[in-house]
């Protein structure tokens, strides 16, 4: 997987709530929130401590995605806090919210829009969608 440097895919931020479960251990499975997702991995906070190279599935609560993946890093943030890479193999379905422009991001829960701060000064409009 290419470095911050070489990356290819732009990240975009989004909190987007996710079940991951282990792929070899169904029963061990958590509810994560991204931090940004791009075509082909995402950034989730979990409590959990996942092992680089473990093997998880990823559903969306409120899309239709769903997809193999990859741990591929896991960084203690705080006191059973983690941020964990995963990279994502045969995705199916939607985020629930699509990226029309830079500055423009729809989403599918709720109604109406609102302005999401991602903390990097920019902001989006959010509206009902989907991909």
């Amino acid at each position: 997987m290419p470095t911050d440097a070489q990356r290819i895919q732009k990240r975009t931020p989004a909190t987007v709530a996710l079940q991951v479960s282990s792929a070899t251990q169904p029963f061990i499975t958590e509810l994560a929130f991204t931090e940004n997702v791009s075509l082909h991995g995402v950034r989730v906070v979990t409590e959990r401590a996942w092992k680089p190279g473990e093997r998880v599935i990823v559903k969306s609560y409120h899309g239709s995605i769903q997809s193999r993946a990859r741990v591929i890093y896991c960084h203690h943030l705080a006191k059973k806090r983690y941020a964990v890479g995963l990279e994502l193999h045969s995705a199916v379905g939607t985020w629930g919210w699509t990226l029309r422009n830079p500055h423009e991001r729809k989403c599918s829960p709720g109604s109406g829009s609102r302005r999401i701060r991602p903390g990097n000064g920019s902001s989006y409009r959010v509206r009902k969608g989907l991909i």
